[in-house]
């Protein structure tokens, strides 16, 4: 899949830890243009350290080739997605250095904080408020000496800024990479999956929210103080977990449980001990968000967290937005990627129903077009 006479077009690949999406974005000079969506159900085997890993990145290269051809889609020029389950991120207060003098810095200070051997990560970085860092690998993987001068600011403190840096499993992100080659696809970034999120999801760089994302065995929660990702967390429990903890104490099988939580939700029309069930289940996720929401306003001042974004297969739980804004004293609502991209009038309710699981691969072909 060449170019072609598509340069201003690119996909954004989520490869999550259950399913594949991608989007194709065009970029028509006056409107950006949805060419192209596509997804599938698949336990992701690159995230598993295992003897079996060229069988799981050949498995995922044939899954994403077949999308791509199901599609349609004539570019190759894509930007993918590192899940921020597998990735370690934290903010530094390090002095305010040239670029290069960072990145030693950086790969320093990265050693008291990074729980992992750096010779086995790739680190990315960027100075809080500042353009989205990739993960890419680049530069020396393991940490230098102390940067030249280290003494001297000692004894004279330089004035410190916030940055923002992640750390990512050197073997992970060389199995994406071999996916890309295998498909085809030009790898244009690698990024952590929480900048693909303020790029489609909040309306401008001052933009503030917490958006919690809920997948099918893990919920990702990215705090976004004024369009700066400042905290990512997640937890082990999705909404799989959630169907096995209804079924559990409804004493019912799993696929009735699940038929009952995607028809009825919190909503009337279920019983009332279907809905107890599944508010138990929900509480876990939403006592989670609003711990990590009393953490970030005790440590940051002037913080304005005035809105919940959710996100994921299991934020389109009937009455979930209603019940969640219940909890909370600000705004909540499901996350829709697709605002302001052009796409035909008919599919307008199919894109509202898959708008909150495809907000990673709209946010990554949005990277690739911000280049264009």
């Amino acid at each position: 899949m060449a170019l072609l006479g598509k340069p201003n077009a690119y996909v954004g690949l989520d490869i999550g830890t259950s399913s594949l999406k991608l989007v194709e974005l065009l970029n028509r000079h006056r409107r950006i243009e949805v060419a192209a969506y596509a997804e599938a159900n698949l336990a992701n085997p690159l995230l598993v350290p295992d003897t079996a890993a060229d069988e799981g990145v050949q498995q995922v290269a044939n899954v994403v080739t077949q999308m791509l051809d199901r599609a349609g889609v004539a570019t190759d020029a894509t930007v993918a997605a590192l899940p921020s389950s597998i990735v370690f991120s934290t903010v530094l207060q390090l002095p305010d250095l040239p670029e290069k003098k960072m990145d030693e810095a950086v790969r320093f200070a990265a050693r008291d904080v990074v729980p992992a051997d750096l010779s086995e990560m790739f680190l990315g970085w960027s100075r809080i408020g500042a353009a989205s860092h990739i993960v890419a690998p680049a530069g020396p993987s393991a940490a230098p000496p102390p940067p030249a001068g280290a003494a001297k600011e000692k004894a004279r403190p330089a004035p410190l800024i916030p940055i923002f840096m992640t750390a990512a499993p050197r073997q992970i992100v060389e199995r994406y990479q071999r996916v890309m080659d295998l498909a085809g696809l030009e790898l244009v970034a690698l990024e952590v999956e929480t900048f693909s999120l303020v790029r489609s999801l909040l309306a401008s760089e001052q933009d503030s929210a917490l958006i919690v994302d809920i997948g099918d065995r893990a919920t990702a929660f990215h705090i976004i103080d004024r369009g700066t990702a400042r905290l990512s967390h997640s937890i082990d429990y999705g909404g799989a977990n959630i169907t096995e903890d209804i079924a559990a104490l409804q004493q019912s099988d799993w696929q009735a449980a699940h038929e009952a939580k995607v028809t009825h939700g919190m909503l009337e029309t279920g019983s009332a001990a279907l809905r107890d069930a599944i508010t138990a289940a929900y509480q876990k996720i939403n006592a989670e968000a609003q711990r990590l929401l009393t953490l970030y306003n005790q440590q940051s001042r002037g913080a304005n967290i005035a809105k919940t974004v959710l996100i994921g297969g299991g934020a389109k739980l009937p009455g979930l937005v209603e019940w969640w804004g219940k909890t909370v004293r600000h705004k909540v609502q499901l996350g829709n990627p697709w605002r302001g991209l052009s796409y035909p009038d008919v599919l307008q309710s199919r894109m509202a129903e898959l708008g909150p699981t495809y907000s990673v691969a709209v946010g990554l072909a949005q990277r690739g077009l911000a280049a264009v």
